[in-house]
C-alpha cells in the first residue's frame, strides 16, 4: 500500500504560505494570523500599498489589509516586509490633516488653503482654550469697528460667547465655523459696509480652523474655508498669480464658477471638455482626477461621488455607491 502524499496531510498545509500555497511559512501576521513567505508578502504586499497610495490620492487616511482575510493591519507591522520607498510613498499621502491644495493655473505651483498644526495632547485644553478666546477677542474687536449708536449685535455676540465659553464640540464645529462667517461677512457688508474688514473675517476662519478637531472634520473644515475664501495667491514669487481654489481658474470677481466656466465655453477656451462636464454636474466646480479610484470628493462641500456615474457615494460602506440615490435616478427618468 503507497504512502499518502505529503499535499495530504493537513500539517503539510498549515506550514505553507496562504498565497502561493507551496513556500515554508516565513512570518505570520500578529492581528489575523495568516502567514505569508516573505518572497510573496514582500511582492503581494509593495504591490498592494503602491496600489492604495494610487487609489486614495484624497484627503482621508487609507488602512492597509491582510491580502488574505482584509483585517485592517497596523502600519508599525506591514511597514517591516515592504520597501523603504513604498513606506515613504504611503506616508506621503496618507496621513491625517492634510492640507487640500490646486495648482497655479500659469505656473503649476502647489498652493494650500491652510494648513494644521496639531500639538501634543498634554498641551490640548490649554492651547484650545487660548485659540478659541482669541477668536472671542478677534470677533469683539470687528464689532467694535461698527460706529453706528443704537445697533446690540445679538447674534455676533452669541458667537462671541460660544468661543469664549468653549461652547462646541467636533461635530458642531462645521456647522459653527459656516453661522460665523455668514454672520461676520454680512456684518461686514451691511453695517460696515467696508470690505477691507474682509480679512478680519479671513483672519478668524483661519483661527477656528486651528481648533482642536478630528481630521475628518478638518477635511471638510477646509473646504467650508474655501467656500467663503476662494480667492489665493500662487506661493511662486515670479508668479503670484491670483486665482480661485474652487475651479482652478483665474479669480473672477464679477462671476460665479459656474458663470466663469460658462464665458470660458462662449469664448472657445482651451480645455473645454472637462469644463463642459463640470457645467453638466450640480456644483460646478472643476474636478480633474487623473489616476486613482472612482471615489471623488468636492472641493466646495466635501460631497462624495462616483466618477463614471456621478452618483452619491455611500458613507456607511466605502467603495460601494449609493443605491438608493442610483435607484431614485432611474426611477425619475421612467
Amino acid at each position: 500500500m503507497s504512502s499518502p502524499s505529503p499535499q495530504e496531510d493537513l500539517s503539510y498545509w498549515i506550514e505553507r504560505c496562504s498565497i502561493c500555497f507551496d513556500a515554508r511559512l516565513d512570518l505570520c501576521l500578529d492581528y489575523c494570523r495568516d502567514q505569508f513567505c516573505t518572497g510573496c508578502f514582500r511582492r503581494q504586499g509593495s504591490l498592494y500599498v503602491v496600489e492604495v497610495v494610487t487609489s486614495s490620492w484624497g484627503l482621508s487616511v487609507k488602512k492597509i489589509k491582510c491580502p488574505v482575510c482584509q483585517i485592517h493591519i497596523p502600519q508599525s507591522e506591514w511597514s517591516k516586509y515592504v520597501p523603504d520607498e513604498v513606506v515613504d510613498l504611503y506616508n506621503k499621502y496618507n496621513r491625517p490633516y492634510r492640507s487640500f491644495a490646486r495648482h497655479c493655473p500659469r505656473c503649476e505651483t502647489e498652493t494650500v488653503a491652510c494648513e494644521y498644526t496639531k500639538t501634543k495632547t498634554s498641551f490640548f485644553h490649554q492651547r484650545d482654550g487660548y485659540r478659541s478666546k482669541l477668536v472671542q477677542k478677534m470677533i469683539v474687536e470687528l464689532v467694535m469697528c461698527c460706529k453706528s449708536a443704537g445697533h446690540t449685535h445679538t447674534e455676533i455676540q452669541q458667537l462671541a460667547d460660544t468661543f469664549e465659553q468653549q461652547d462646541w464640540r467636533n461635530s458642531t464645529l462645521l456647522s459653527l465655523h459656516k453661522r460665523t462667517m455668514c454672520t461676520l461677512l454680512d456684518f461686514v457688508h451691511k453695517d460696515l459696509r467696508d470690505p477691507a474688514h474682509t480679512t478680519k473675517v479671513y483672519a478668524i476662519s483661519r483661527q477656528i480652523l486651528l481648533l482642536d478637531m478630528k481630521s475628518e472634520t478638518w477635511k471638510r473644515l477646509q473646504f467650508s474655508h474655501i467656500s467663503f475664501f476662494p480667492n489665493v495667491a500662487c506661493p511662486n514669487a515670479s508668479c503670484c498669480t491670483q486665482f480661485c481654489l474652487q475651479c482652478g481658474y483665474e479669480t473672477h470677481p464679477a462671476w460665479t464658477c459656474e458663470e466663469n466656466m460658462q464665458q470660458l465655453v462662449r469664448t472657445g477656451s482651451n480645455d473645454m471638455d472637462p469644463i463642459k462636464w463640470k457645467l453638466e454636474n450640480s456644483c460646478s466646480i472643476l474636478i480633474t482626477r487623473d489616476e486613482g479610484c472612482n471615489k471623488v470628493d468636492c472641493s466646495l462641500c466635501g460631497h462624495a461621488f462616483c466618477w463614471v456615474c456621478g452618483s452619491s457615494w455611500s458613507e456607511a460602506e466605502l467603495g460601494v455607491p449609493d443605491m438608493h440615490h442610483i435607484q431614485a435616478r432611474i426611477f425619475s427618468n421612467v
